[in-house]
């Protein structure tokens, strides 16, 4: 499974935890439907797929046996393709940034399906990465969970590349691309994520702008919660 993680157990400002088994996220490559929500499928006998990639993709035909996907494309409207950019630090705060209404849109779609629907929810794109990245800093921001907990989470996917090699290579092979080359783009430093981190927090600094982002109501956004958090702090 490419970059993949549960992200229940992460501490909120008010004691409680986040629930496990409801909001998943991982890489998908160019499969329709990733191995964690085949598992989850099979456990819990339905599966909510948010699914952010864009046409061409993904190569095969998904098999929605207990598995609802949804298709909700983002995309950078400066930046698309490979292009010529220097993918340093600041090429990918400047990158999260210009996908940041479409993440609060997305976000908040997922909070939407995560009130109305008991399923766990798995957010994917092709690493897990990026478009997945920022919806999870999203959604777990709005949730509560401080600003460190997500970027603890955010280096996982730096340790899951890290660690595999032998994938890195193969990924860099289809890219025309050498391994290094590569990693350095999977491979980024706490000051992306904690820069991206604190634009979310202007943009969505009270009640009303963060609603209005996310496109939800209060009721929506109360119910989300609760699904997503375990009740009285419980471990």
């Amino acid at each position: 499974m490419i970059n993949t993680r549960d992200l229940g157990g992460l501490p909120l400002r008010d004691g409680r935890r986040t629930a496990f088994d409801a909001l998943i996220r991982c890489g998908s490559g160019t499969s329709a439907i990733p191995p964690v929500a085949r598992v989850l499928a099979a456990r819990h006998g339905r599966v909510r797929l948010v699914d952010l990639r864009g046409d061409g993709e993904v190569v095969d035909e998904p098999d929605h046996q207990g598995i609802l996907v949804r298709r909700l494309t983002m995309s950078d409207p400066v930046h698309r393709g490979r292009g010529g950019a220097t993918r340093d630090a600041a090429y990918f705060v400047a990158h999260y940034r210009r996908l940041l209404p479409r993440a609060f849109e997305v976000a908040g779609e997922v909070m939407s399906i995560l009130a109305d629907d008991p399923s766990p929810v798995v957010v994917t794109c092709r690493l897990g990465k990026d478009r997945t990245g920022l919806v999870v800093m999203v959604v777990l921001r709005v949730l509560g969970v401080a600003p460190r907990w997500i970027v603890r989470d955010f280096a996982l996917t730096a340790r899951f590349f890290t660690a595999a090699g032998e994938w890195v290579d193969q990924y860099a092979s289809t890219r025309g691309e050498p391994p290094v080359a590569v990693l350095r783009r999977l491979v980024l430093p706490p000051s992306v994520p904690v820069r991206t981190l604190a634009e979310i927090d202007r943009l969505a600094a009270d009640a009303v702008a963060r609603h209005a982002l996310l496109g939800i109501d209060e009721q929506v956004a109360r119910r989300a919660a609760l699904r997503l958090t375990l009740p009285g702090g419980a471990p």
